[in-house]
């Protein structure tokens, strides 16, 4: 049976397409700390819920928070980027 050329430019092109939305999927979890403040002009920090890394190895790649807070919670907050979530693990900037 022969395939046609289109056939095959077509497939390549997908699965072109499905790896490069694969990789800058991954590539691009930004992870974020959520910072407490004393009150609305967010100059004192008070508490710190730190952002976390989870899946790789062959799993999805997703950023999520930690369960503990350092200091205190209050509704005075900000979420802080500080880095990216890897295959390799977090990339803090």
């Amino acid at each position: 049976m022969k395939i046609s050329k289109r056939l095959v430019v077509a497939a390549a092109a997908c699965l072109g397409l499905t790896a490069t939305a694969a990789i800058a999927q991954t590539s691009m979890i930004i992870l974020y700390d959520t910072v407490y403040y004393s009150d609305a002009t967010h100059t004192v920090e008070v508490g710190r819920n730190y952002g976390v890394c989870y899946g790789g190895m062959g799993n999805p790649i997703w950023a999520g928070s930690s369960q503990y807070t350092d200091g205190q919670t209050t509704s005075f907050y900000a979420n802080v980027r500080v880095g990216r979530c890897t295959a390799n693990g977090p990339e803090l900037e």
